[in-house]
């Protein structure tokens, strides 16, 4: 083999194994939204919960969020 046929199948394996990370791992974007998901669903749940103690403590709901 040649110097030209061994640099032609190093590009090509390195851009099968970049394609092959981002199929596994996800895109930057899917990742981004995976982690706004998770601080979204952790938000609610802080929520809830403070809702839960709200209506334990007085026996109503709350008025609004800020109460």
């Amino acid at each position: 083999m040649g110097m030209k046929s061994i640099g032609i199948i190093t590009i090509t394996l390195v851009a099968i194994a970049i394609t092959a990370g981002l199929i596994i791992v996800g895109s930057p974007t899917l990742e981004r939204q995976r982690r706004f998901d998770a601080q979204r669903v952790n938000d609610l749940s802080q929520i809830a919960i403070a809702i839960e103690i709200h209506v334990k403590r007085t026996g109503n709901l709350p008025a609004s969020l800020e109460a």
